[in-house]
């Protein structure tokens, strides 16, 4: 069967160790930090391996899975997500459901009850098996976790922080690439060679070119800068409030 799950956009395994630390030993991590890793993003439910799922903790506790299925559909409808699941990409060519389930198997029984796509972090590895097999039993029990609250307003915390970098980036890469398209420095170098071939210039003449060109150049600086101190000042704004959030809503929990 044709795989078609979406590489995605890249992800920091610093983002995806993070999100796990609440429920596992640094030391448990290190495997996941030397992955690249992408999303979140939806995975197909029919390339999700649930083979061994009878075998799963979540299996025994389907009334949790329902209440993380009534939450996964509560938040759709508000246009909101859950913490990802976790999961590794495994070139296993024999089998289309290479997607294991490293953490968050409540959540993955939820989706599969609610006949939705998996919403998580994948990485694509190099071999079937791997460190990450034995990963889900290094989980803290309930007394070693952070509480609820506490690591759900961190969690959140990292997303919203997350997406407004990324969302700063995006600005000032644009802005730059605007900046570049406005002011025409090809013209102005153009220019200043055609007073060179019919001028005789002396000392600071080009000093004194530079600055007739600033009525010039400030008026495309400025057409370019006013929209974007705008972008910047709401983006700052809704970051601050990401934040707010972050530290009053509880937006996901141990899975």
């Amino acid at each position: 069967m044709a795989r078609n799950a979406a590489a995605g956009v890249s992800v920091s395994a610093d983002q995806v160790a993070r999100q796990l630390s609440a429920d596992y030993p640094e030391s448990a991590l290190d495997w996941v930090k030397q992955l690249t890793w992408h999303g979140p993003q939806e995975i197909p439910l029919d390339q999700v391996d649930f083979t061994h799922r009878r075998r799963w903790n979540a299996w025994k506790e389907p009334d949790r899975v329902s209440e993380m299925a009534a939450k996964i559909a509560s938040r759709a409808q508000q246009g909101r997500r859950i913490k990802p699941v976790v999961l590794v990409d495994t070139p296993d060519t024999e089998r289309s459901t290479n997607y294991k389930v490293i953490d968050g198997h409540h959540r993955s029984l939820a989706y599969r009850q609610l006949g939705k796509p998996v919403w998580g972090y994948v990485a694509k590895t190099d071999s079937n098996t791997g460190p990450w097999d034995e990963f889900h039993a290094q989980q803290f029990d309930a007394g070693q976790r952070e509480t609820t609250d506490a690591f759900a307003a961190k969690s959140a915390s990292w997303l919203a922080w997350e997406s407004d970098r990324q969302q700063a980036q995006q600005l000032a890469d644009s802005l730059q690439q605007a900046l570049l398209a406005a002011v025409d420095t090809d013209a102005i170098a153009r220019d200043w060679v055609q007073v060179l071939s019919t001028q005789s210039l002396g000392p600071g003449a080009a000093e004194s070119y530079l600055l007739t060109q600033l009525p010039r150049v400030r008026g495309a600086l400025e057409a370019v800068l006013g929209p974007a101190w705008q972008q910047a000042w709401e983006l700052g704004q809704r970051s601050a409030h990401h934040q707010l959030l972050a530290r009053r809503n509880s937006t996901c929990g141990p899975e």
